[in-house]
């Protein structure tokens, strides 16, 4: 699987930032924008998992950019 190499990527922001825009999101909003709050937190477990690695696999990377993009595109929160 390939994957991206994070260089001089600040983790701890992203992370913290996307936790707290997440977690701004109630279980409804989750559900009807991102398919599960299951779905969301699975997914950013891995991620974040991925990115205190260094690397992350381009799938799973596309994943969180699709789930980020209909958070924007859906709510009133803006991040990133």
């Amino acid at each position: 699987m390939a994957q991206i190499k994070l260089d001089n990527f600040d983790k701890e922001g992203f992370i913290a930032e996307l936790d707290r825009s997440i977690g701004v999101l109630g279980v409804e909003e989750n559900k009807k924008y991102l398919g599960g709050l299951e779905d969301m937190n699975n997914l950013w477990s891995q991620v974040k998992n991925k990115l205190f690695d260094g690397v992350i696999d381009i799938d799973l990377f596309h994943q969180l950019k699709i789930a980020v993009d209909n958070i924007r595109s859906q709510s009133e929160i803006n991040f990133l």
